[in-house]
């Protein structure tokens, strides 16, 4: 499987939770609202999923999954 470019969204920022935060929240994401806007109107999907993830330095982050299934899967299951 070819490997595609990783995309991060720029003016969104995935974080760890805070130590005291609930067991039932998993991440926090902040978003500067004007650099995100301006990203998201050079974009032309529909839908935009992104993904949290972990550095091997154990920082973590946002990017844009770039998935697209194989032909035939049907795209009537969107958005998720």
């Amino acid at each position: 499987m070819p490997k595609t470019e990783m995309v991060f969204p720029e003016g969104m920022i995935g974080q760890e939770p805070h130590p005291n935060a609930p067991d039932f929240i998993k991440a926090q994401v902040s978003i500067k609202r004007e650099d995100f806007m301006a990203w998201l109107n050079d974009r032309e999907e529909e839908w935009l999923r992104f993904d949290i993830k972990e550095s091997r330095g154990g920082k973590w982050y946002c990017s844009l999954n770039t998935f697209e299934p194989k032909s035939g899967g049907g795209d009537e299951a969107l958005p998720f």
